[in-house]
């Protein structure tokens, strides 16, 4: 991070120039620092793996202006903002745009300093926020009027180093907290009640903000898709149904190309009260009940882990991803492993599970016609007919390779690997 802290240190001889009049024209030359320039830096000097490890990808001006839109009942007056993981304070400079201005600048950023609180773990984060938010008041129109020698440290005492898993009293004086928290992988706490194990850790940061806020106020988390449709996370939520109400889900799209995650926006209101509504997490079809694929078909996860399965056992036939011809029929498999586990029959339909909202096809998929026990790698998901005929499998074949499964599995689930039960519930018509 020292790289980075020269940049943080260049930027704030910058603001210091502009409040002295002695950068022209100054918002060109400025306005790079507000939009995406400090991620850019940061990505620059810091390799992706270190970034990765502890969370520190900076929240978009794109994804900040979707994620944050205040509701009507939100006075600025009474407004209270808390990102509780805020780097470079890409959302509180969103809610910032939704305070009053004041003439001056210094005037700007007392009014600010009582609207607006945040934590990070990275000092150097913590200080270039507070110099964006000084940029932005200057952009908005505050004049640079000081009365000595302008010093940011007496502004924004709530903007601080800290851990927001390890803090309440923030949660609980904010009425509006927005997040988008690391999504690196961690071991769940003892305390933590729907997990054991590696989890995300933005499940989190998200547990422990909704538990903590104060009833009323209004949560908006910037989340990875996973938390959305992953069967790993049902009960976290559960937990978050249980301590909101008006909750409601939309789409962002992939998070940024570093990162290659879709991440969706949650918002929602804490309330105490048991009457709260299940939260619409996918968009299903309400018009008429549909059969789907689950009632055809048993479907399954290949039990080949090909790294953790040593090769003993009765030779089989086996079918991995990158054997499977993708819309091919197979009557006969060349390929095969020694395994001692579970094995298929066929005729069945493998779908490969490694699949992206950007693909032309969701769920590719392979007819295998053979008669033979077959050993199935893990990277595939087998659909097995009921009645056990091709007929059956040719007619999934043809569904999954239509526009409205790509449609349903694109409201259903964006991780980056198909699930069973996203599978299970593709609609199919009923087979004559």
């Amino acid at each position: 991070m020292k790289s980075f802290s020269r940049y943080v240190g260049q930027t704030e001889t910058i603001l210091q120039r502009v409040i002295a009049g002695e950068l022209q024209p100054w918002k060109r030359s400025t306005a790079p620092v507000l939009n995406g320039q400090p991620w850019g830096e940061l990505r620059r000097v810091t390799n992706l793996e270190s970034l990765r490890r502890d969370g520190a990808f900076f929240t978009s001006g794109r994804l900040a202006r979707m994620a944050i839109q205040l509701p009507a009942r939100f006075p600025s007056s009474g407004l209270v903002g808390f990102d509780p993981a805020c780097g470079a304070g890409d959302l509180l400079l969103m809610i910032a745009r939704h305070l009053s201005q004041r003439e001056t600048l210094t005037e700007t950023l007392d009014y600010w300093s009582r609207h607006l609180a945040g934590l990070d773990k990275f000092p150097q984060f913590i200080r270039l926020a507070k110099i964006r938010l000084a940029l932005l008041a200057l952009h908005l129109g505050a004049r640079p009027i000081v009365r000595k020698s302008f010093d940011l440290s007496r502004y924004f005492s709530e903007i601080k180093c800290g851990d927001g898993l390890n803090t309440t009293g923030e949660f609980r004086r904010a009425n509006f907290i927005a997040l988008n928290p690391p999504f690196f992988l961690t071991t769940a706490t003892p305390n933590c009640t729907w997990a054991t194990g590696r989890i995300t850790a933005a499940a989190q940061f998200m547990e422990h903000a909704v538990l903590n806020a104060s009833e009323g106020s209004h949560l908006v988390g910037i989340l990875p898709e996973v938390l959305r449709t992953g069967t790993s996370y049902g009960r976290w939520r559960a937990v978050v149904e249980e301590h909101t109400r008006k909750g409601d889900v939309r789409h962002l799209g992939l998070f940024d190309n570093n990162a290659d995650v879709h991440v969706f926006v949650l918002s929602a209101t804490k309330t105490t009260s048991k009457d709260h509504k299940a939260i619409d997490w996918w968009r299903r079809q309400r018009n008429r009940p549909q059969r789907t694929v689950g009632d055809f078909f048993e479907v399954h996860v290949g039990p080949v882990v090909p790294h953790r399965h040593r090769r003993v056992g009765p030779v089989r036939p086996y079918i991995h991803a990158r054997s499977a011809t993708p819309w091919k029929r197979i009557n006969e498999l060349e390929e095969t492993r020694k395994f001692r586990g579970t094995t298929f029959r066929g005729p069945f339909v493998v779908i490969r599970r490694t699949s992206r909202p950007e693909d032309r096809h969701r769920a590719v998929a392979t007819l295998i016609a053979s008669r033979e026990e077959i050993s199935v790698e893990n990277h595939l998901i087998i659909c097995r007919p009921t009645r056990g005929t091709i007929a059956e499998c040719k007619k999934l074949l043809t569904r999954l390779r239509q526009t409205e499964t790509d449609n349903f599995l694109n409201e259903r689930i964006r991780c980056r690997h198909l699930t069973v039960s996203s599978i299970r519930e593709i609609p199919i018509p009923a087979f004559e």
